[in-house]
């Protein structure tokens, strides 16, 4: 049964359900991120030091080291921006929830409301019918 609240508890559902997709993307976001730094850590477990050797070798091991430790931090730094995106953005789905909720629970009510109207119309005609039929004069009465 159709209500007015029908477009406004669409237009809400749509803004959910994008907002979750949105929540989604962010969360992939994080997981690429933290699969990244697992890399960057499993590559900086594998460097190894020379014992004996060039000191230049060595400053070039040392800035390798720093160049990975450096984009682990950048990293996590991106992390933290995304998750503080992702806390924003599951307050406005919560928000957008609330309202989707609320229209649709209005909705739910109007269309009661029009179900008991309608409910009350037919009774109304059915007695209407009864009584017609009632005062009506028998069949056998009109023939003769």
């Amino acid at each position: 049964m159709k209500t007015p609240f029908d477009a406004l508890v669409l237009a809400h559902k749509k803004r959910l359900d994008a907002k979750e997709l949105e929540i989604i993307r962010v969360n992939n976001q994080i997981a690429t991120q933290y699969s990244k730094i697992d890399e960057l850590q499993i590559s900086l477990s594998q460097i190894t030091y020379q014992k004996e050797g060039d000191f230049a070798l060595f400053l070039q091991t040392n800035a390798k080291q720093k160049t990975i430790i450096d984009e682990i931090d950048r990293i996590r730094a991106s992390i933290s921006t995304l998750k503080s995106n992702l806390k924003t953005l599951e307050q406005e789905r919560k928000t957008i929830y609330i309202e989707y909720e609320k229209y649709k629970h209005i909705k739910e009510q109007e269309r009661e409301k029009l179900i008991k109207e309608l409910k009350k119309a037919e009774s109304k005609n059915l007695d209407e019918i009864a009584l017609l039929l009632y005062n009506k004069p028998p069949q056998s009465e009109l023939y003769n």
